[in-house]
This record gives structure tokens, sequence and C-alpha cells, in this order.
């Protein structure tokens, strides 16, 4: 898991004055202190400190409520893709092929039936997950959709893999429906009409700061044909959640995808160029004009790994992102204003 997914524990207890330092040794506040939130520490050092505080503190809620609490800073790239995405339902699904960036310890998928709709938990090892861990991820999909939907009072009911505790009415408090214990499967049950909610913006800041890379990017395109603008808006759209083929894009102008390389040829232009150039574009903003960390600015960019976007990278510029973002940003301090 990451540093700024397990980090989240040590948000809780600060935000709520309890102090961390009489809870774990100085090697354990350091491992959830590393300066590189996306520098990945075992599950089970995390568990061990998790379980520990919930015993010392007299609180075995205690995931339930650090799930409840995480922010963006803790997702990471996933509180992104929940900002570009229009509607809860969307964002669950294109969520699932961005979870292995907070780490190996889940996946999901989107169920519907009936009326109903479903989110399951999957542990993707061989063993039982721990409790903690399970309770943890549980709280954390239902706490999201509440903040990107802006709909506090959004409820499921939660199944739950383990047996009943002795008190489970916290579960009922942060879920707000039924929970079921030693179920098939660990997952959550909401109504199926939650999926057509519309996503707000989490952190308006960054939401703003990634349409206006993406206007700008179009921007610079003046001169450029009518179709191949198009062609670029679609791209700069699709990048985060990985709609970027050109049968999807085809599809979004209601042409074939054969008529569409036709008309772009016409013009002389490749859709892979376009789409390597609209990449390339985004790619230079978000490292300069952003904190993010690679992974999450390549997971932006529709790459499934962050070694692909580093490769593509350095064939575009020459150089890898970090010796780019390092030389770039002190180019850019180099030319400010003087007194």
């Amino acid at each position: 898991m990451t540093v700024a997914y397990a980090a989240a524990l040590l948000d809780y207890l600060r935000a709520n004055n309890i102090d961390a330092e009489s809870l774990f040794t100085p090697a354990q506040l350091k491992l959830l202190s590393d300066k590189d939130p996306q520098k990945v520490i075992k599950l089970s050092f995390w568990v061990e400190m998790l379980e520990s505080a919930s015993v010392a503190l007299n609180q075995p809620s205690l995931p339930l409520l650090v799930g409840q609490t995480m922010g963006a800073k803790n997702i990471g790239v996933l509180a992104y893709v929940g900002m570009s995405c229009l509607t809860l339902g969307e964002a669950i699904e294109h969520a699932a092929r961005y979870m292995k960036i907070v780490g190996n310890m889940s996946r999901m998928c989107l169920r519907t039936c009936g009326e109903t709709a479903e989110v399951p938990w999957i542990w993707p090892h061989d063993g039982t997950p721990p409790q903690c861990v399970a309770e943890v991820h549980m709280a954390v999909r239902l706490n999201s959709a509440r903040v990107f939907t802006g709909r506090p009072d959004l409820y499921c009911d939660a199944y739950f893999q383990f047996p009943a505790p002795a008190d489970i009415s916290p579960y009922k408090l942060m879920f707000g429906g039924d929970c079921y214990f030693g179920a098939v499967d660990t997952k959550l049950v909401f109504p199926k009409e939650y999926l057509s909610l519309p996503m707000i913006a989490a952190n308006a800041s960054m939401r703003e700061t990634i349409s206006g890379q993406a206007q700008a990017i179009l921007n610079q395109r003046e001169g450029t044909p009518p179709l191949v603008k198009t062609v670029q808006g679609l791209l700069l759209d699709g990048l985060s959640t990985n709609q970027t083929s050109i049968n999807v894009v085809a599809e979004s102008m209601e042409i074939s995808t054969r008529s569409l390389q036709r008309k772009l040829s016409e013009h002389g232009f490749k859709f892979q160029d376009i789409l390597d150039n609209v990449r390339s574009d985004r790619a230079k903003q978000l490292l300069l004009q952003t904190p993010m960390q690679l992974a999450e600015v390549a997971f932006l960019l529709g790459y499934s790994e962050q070694s692909s976007f580093q490769n593509a990278f350095k064939r575009w510029t020459g150089k890898t992102p970090e010796v780019w973002r390092q030389t770039e940003t002190v180019e850019s301090a180099g030319n400010g204003p003087t007194l």
C-alpha cells in the first residue's frame, strides 16, 4: 500500500487530538511520514498499527472511522478520477483500473440486478483478508460516493465475510442500511438510481486547474483543422478514464472508424500522432503545474503502468519525466521577474 493511503491513520488520530506518539514507535511513525506519498509499504505493518491502536484506544470501530475520513490526498488519483466523471456509475466503473495505484489491497467491479446495484470488495490474494482492511475499504467507498456527489445522505446495505462483532451499531451508523455478517461476499448494495447521480468537484481548485489545462492545450492549436480540434477535445476529455481509442472517438463523432481515419489523412494527420501530442502536452502541464507523482500523471494520461508513460515521455522529449520536470522547473524559476 502507498504511504499516502496508510497516512490516513495518522491523519485521523491527529484530527481527533489523539497522541499518535504514545501509540506507535518512532520507526512506525517515520514509516507513515515518508516524504514520498507514493512509496509502497508492507500492508502487514499498517494492519499491525491499526489493530494495536484500536485495542489501545478501546475503539473497535477505528477502521471504519479511518476509512470514513479519508480525503483526496489519501486516495490520490482516485480523487482525480472522481472529478473527471459525470456520474457516480461512471466513476465506479473507471475507478476499477486505478485501484492498484493505492496498493495491491483491493479490486472492485460494478454489478446491477433489478433496482439495485452492488460493488463487491475483492481481495486479490490467497487466504482470508484482515478484517480491518475490509472495513476501511468499505467505508472509503461509501464516503467517497457521498463526498463526490455532495450527498451525505447516501446509504447502502453492507455485507461482510467475517463474523458479526459484539456491537454492530457502528456499522449501521456508518453505512445507513442493513448490515450482514458471515456473508459469501464483502460488498455494498445500494439503489440503482444512485448510479445516475452527478459528480461534483471535491477539490474545485484542482478541477479548475485540470480543466484550464485542457482548454490551454486546445488554444495552442490555432490554425488546426476543426476536425482535428474536435478529436483533440474528445481525447482530452477521455484521457483520465482511458477512453482514447479511435473507435470511442469515432463513435462520439457519430462516424465510422474508417471514415475518421480517412478524413484525418486528408488533413495530413494520423490518429496515433494526435493522441501522442495530446498526452505529451497534458503530461508537461501536469508535471509543471501540479504536485502529482509520476504514477498519478501516468494514470491520468490513460496508461495502466507508470513504466509505459515514462518510456513514451522519453520518446517524446528525449528525457525522463523526472529529469524534464527538474530541468523545466529550474528554467522557469530562472526566467522569473527580477528586481
